[in-house]
């Protein structure tokens, strides 16, 4: 019995704590976003321009796994 509930807790505690930490991460990767675009659009070098849209795609691509992941965790 007492075993039982130590999991439960256990498991809600997790949740709770992954869900803190990937909102917080979202958040992060969202201004990282909007600051990457506003770099791309004041322009310059071509490889300055390929760089940040490498890291703008790859903001964007993590950005939609942590609210895959959060919306998971949150069912």
């Amino acid at each position: 019995m007492f075993e039982q509930l130590k999991k439960k807790y256990y498991r809600w505690k997790a949740k709770r704590q992954l869900i803190s930490r990937y909102a917080y991460l979202h958040e992060v990767d969202t201004l990282l976003e909007e600051y990457i675009t506003g770099k791309i659009l004041e322009g310059g070098s071509e490889e300055f321009l390929a760089k940040g849209r490498k890291n703008l795609i790859t903001k964007q691509q993590e950005i939609v796994e942590n609210s895959k992941f959060l919306d998971f965790l949150r069912k």
